[in-house]
């Protein structure tokens, strides 16, 4: 379990922009609110205190958390296999993984 993981990567550019083309490649930081291991698979948790509902949550967010997911699958070497915003607001967990690309 790792919690507040700060993390500085660099990803292509077209995980970013999927209009591109190039194989230019952008520099993402952030920290991870939550990082579980379970085997050889990560779980990722954001949480989130915006007065506001899952698909407004998912709306403002799946963008930043594709980018963590990525980011966290390049720094460990291991897959995350679930997204999770845990809403403080709603107090209950919105499930990203199938609205992420894969």
């Amino acid at each position: 379990v790792r919690r507040e993981d700060e993390f500085v990567v660099r990803l292509p550019s077209s995980l970013y922009d999927t209009a591109v083309t190039d194989d230019s490649s952008i520099l993402v930081q952030g920290a991870m609110d939550l990082l579980v291991r379970k085997g050889d698979q990560l779980i990722l948790v954001d949480y989130k205190t915006d007065k506001a509902d899952s698909t407004e949550l998912l709306s403002r967010y799946l963008k930043q958390l594709y980018l963590y997911r990525m980011a966290a699958e390049k720094a460990y070497g291991l897959p995350v296999t679930k997204v999770y915003i845990w809403s403080f607001y709603l107090s209950e967990a919105i499930d990203c993984t199938p609205y992420l690309p894969q």
